[in-house]
């Protein structure tokens, strides 16, 4: 995609990213922050020992394949249903970008500097901020009151604040957060679904920050001494002093 075929249609005004002689535009992203961010969500659940009661109050653990913990909710087929799994579903988001803007444009990130690529900086465009629910489901009660009480105190085990922050690697090392802000109460049998399994709900607030890879060039400084004599020394050339 070459900015020149946009020129006609879009307003442009940029400085960061712009160079000179002009180069095309980075191919569009396949996966935002969210994605990247929820995957990771989802290894780290993959992750968890999860324990639930059985008889005589003992315990046992378990855990929850990742294939198992869908980003998108998935096709499944009435075996499927009666499977253990969690599920991320969608809720209201929003763009915080009004520290970005506070002091004019936003900065490019200097410590990126040709990290990802020689002559490319990460610039921050703002976070993206959403309160997804995760949902468990089982056939068995004990099984979904332990997913569900096992995330909600893996993510606030972490750290003073309460929340849990993801590094994502596939993402230029960005750190996704999550938080829990609010949970379904229920009772001792929990919730039926429609296909008879056990659910229970945790809202959880996402907030990621939000970059893109910009090209930079070198700043080159040229002096001009004018029509005078000079001598090279390793390479450089030295004018000579009046």
């Amino acid at each position: 995609m070459n900015l020149s075929e946009l020129r006609g249609l879009v307003d442009v005004d940029r400085n960061l990213g712009a160079t000179y002689p002009e180069r095309p535009l980075r191919p569009l992203p396949h996966k935002g922050a969210r994605g990247h961010a929820l995957d990771r969500f989802r290894d780290f659940i993959s992750l968890l020992v999860f324990r639930r009661t059985i008889e005589d109050g003992e315990t046992q653990a378990f855990r929850v394949p990742r294939e198992r913990i869908f980003v998108t909710p998935p096709d499944q087929s009435q075996e499927d249903q009666k499977l253990t799994g969690v599920g991320f579903i969608p809720g209201p988001y929003s763009y915080d970008d009004k520290w970005v803007y506070a002091l004019g444009r936003p900065e490019a990130d200097e410590d990126s500097t040709d990290r990802y690529g020689v002559g490319t900086v990460l610039l921050t465009m703002g976070y993206y901020v959403e309160q997804i629910t995760v949902e468990s489901v089982s056939s068995s009660p004990a099984v979904t009151r332990g997913i569900n009480e096992g995330i909600r105190y893996a993510t606030r085990y972490f750290t003073d604040s309460g929340q849990l922050g993801l590094k994502c690697p596939d993402y230029f090392d960005q750190v996704a957060c999550f938080s829990i802000v609010s949970g379904d109460g229920y009772s001792t049998d929990l919730a039926l679904d429609a296909a008879g399994r056990r659910v229970a709900h945790l809202r959880v607030e996402l907030w990621v920050p939000e970059v893109a890879l910009v090209d930079y060039r070198r700043m080159r400084v040229l002096l001009d001494f004018g029509p005078r004599e000079a001598f090279i020394r390793d390479g450089n050339v030295y004018p000579t002093i009046d």
